[in-house]
């Protein structure tokens, strides 16, 4: 957040409906009832905290950048709602949750965080409702432990891409220093000039990036990109170098 430069940041205030009784009758039948989108407040504070029991899903925060001058909202934690919005943004793209169940089952749907840039934060209140997705600029995916890669975790992060699909792809934060193999799937070592521009040297000249931390490894025909992050918040430089100078096109 910070490194988003923030002069406003705004939540929505949705309801939390952890006391609501089970959801069997007709008040709190799932998909029944269209509700009105809360409008943005001041985030006098961030919570850590969420429930699982809210009508829609909200961003956990909608930051406003004087430069440049853009909206980002930051989702996580996606769950299942309740709720039909009313008058979801026509600027988004949205995905019919029916549909993603349908072609991916129910299980590993979602990224740890979703990031999506817009031109007022109005537009971004929602992230998700009973039938709708909206579909991201971006998808982060963390990995804490060391043993990420051999336990399926770029699978799982391909999985997420080919759901939704974020414009301008998916990156891998990682606690501790990308497996080899993982560098050599995402970038196959054959492809040296594009290894070559992605390495530390070229990345901090890139266009596309900026100057910015290194990035381990990218592939841009998967659009996944690696980052060695560890505890260093300033190695996230480079997914949102990626939101701004995209962000312009898209928007």
């Amino acid at each position: 957040m910070r490194l988003l430069n923030p002069d406003i940041t705004q939540i929505v205030p949705v309801a939390d409906q952890t006391t609501e009784p089970e959801l069997t009758s007709a008040d709190t039948r799932p998909g029944w009832y269209t509700e009105e989108i809360p409008k943005l407040k001041a985030a006098e504070r961030l919570s850590l905290d969420f429930s699982l029991h809210t009508p829609f899903l909200v961003p956990r925060v909608i930051i406003h950048s004087e430069v440049p001058d853009r909206f980002t909202c930051i989702s996580t934690s996606f769950h299942e709602v309740y709720r039909k919005a009313k008058d979801l943004s026509q600027r988004l793209e949205w995905y019919s949750l029916e549909n993603i169940r349908t072609e991916f089952g129910k299980g590993n749907l979602w990224p740890d965080i979703a990031l999506t840039a817009g031109i007022t934060g109005e537009e971004l209140r929602v992230a998700a409702d009973y039938i709708n997705v909206a579909r991201p600029d971006i998808i982060v995916d963390v990995m804490e432990s060391p043993d990420w890669y051999e336990t399926a975790g770029l699978e799982s992060v391909k999985r997420h891409k080919k759901i939704l699909n974020p414009r301008f792809g998916a990156f891998v934060v990682c606690l501790h220093p990308v497996p080899g193999a993982a560098m050599d799937e995402v970038h196959p070592p054959e492809q040296s000039e594009i290894a070559a521009y992605l390495s530390v040297e070229g990345m901090s000249q890139s266009p596309t990036f900026g100057a910015s931390a290194p990035v381990v490894a990218g592939e841009p025909c998967n659009d996944i990109y690696l980052l060695n992050v560890n505890f260093e918040a300033n190695a996230l430089v480079p997914i949102l170098d990626m939101l701004r100078t995209q962000g312009d096109k898209k928007i």
